[in-house]
């Protein structure tokens, strides 16, 4: 199997082949803080968020739950480690990695999958650790779409969706890794010009040749 990573800004793409064909593909948008521009939009007075739906499951997020994660996936940022580490980066305590949510939430929809989809997920709020989220999911037409909540507070922690893939992707030709070209710093601009990116993630799973099989990634913990 054979991997390319390469860059299309805002995106970062992950791709996957096996024999020259493209069996997997991941494109994931990044969070970056500043101002957004024009004026925000005003909330509608006595409107919260809207009540969590009813979970089909519960999770128990421990402290360690960061710390396992890296152990397996090599992602070892502050911000999941610790809550002392956290909190020097402005979280309010150690946050779950937000692949190991979406990884959870497949997991969950494991008796669902067929060979070919595709999953796309927008991580809302931060999952802070230790807690207790709750996974709910509805089939909307040709997709299920899924949530994970808080179970204390209606928090939206992530929303996504499974579905089909839209087109074949078999005849198109592997790209191979390339940098970016290097080039002069871009000028410094003004905050409140700056853009503010949500964070997202799209996994296309294009295949089922034979030699690609799922991967079950299992935490120190066993879970």
């Amino acid at each position: 199997i054979g991997d390319t990573v390469y860059f299309m800004p805002p995106y970062v793409v992950g791709e996957a082949e096996i024999d020259g064909e493209i069996v997997w593909r991941d494109r994931s948008v990044y969070l970056r803080r500043g101002k957004t521009e024009g004026p925000r939009p005003k909330k509608s007075p006595g409107k919260g968020q809207p009540p969590a739906p009813q979970p089909e499951a519960v999770w128990a997020l421990g402290g360690d739950t960061g710390r396992q994660f890296a152990a397996v996936s090599g992602d070892s940022n502050p911000i999941h480690m610790s809550a002392l580490a956290a909190k020097a980066f402005g979280m309010p305590a150690a946050i779950a990695h937000g692949m190991y949510v979406k990884a959870r939430c497949l997991a969950q929809l494991e008796s669902q999958l067929t060979d070919a989809f595709t999953i796309e997920v927008g991580f809302k709020a931060p999952v802070v650790l230790p807690t207790k989220v709750g996974f709910a999911s509805a089939k909307h037409e040709d997709r299920l779409a899924f949530t994970v909540h808080g179970t204390r507070k209606p928090t939206q922690h992530l929303r996504g969706s499974l579905r089909p893939p839209e087109r074949s992707e078999a005849s198109r030709p592997v790209r191979h890794c390339r940098s970016p070209t290097p080039r002069s710093p871009p000028a410094r601009r003004p905050a409140s010009d700056v853009p503010t990116f949500r964070t997202a993630a799209v996994t296309e799973v294009l295949s089922a040749r034979p030699g690609l099989q799922r991967v079950a990634v299992q935490m120190p913990d066993g879970s």
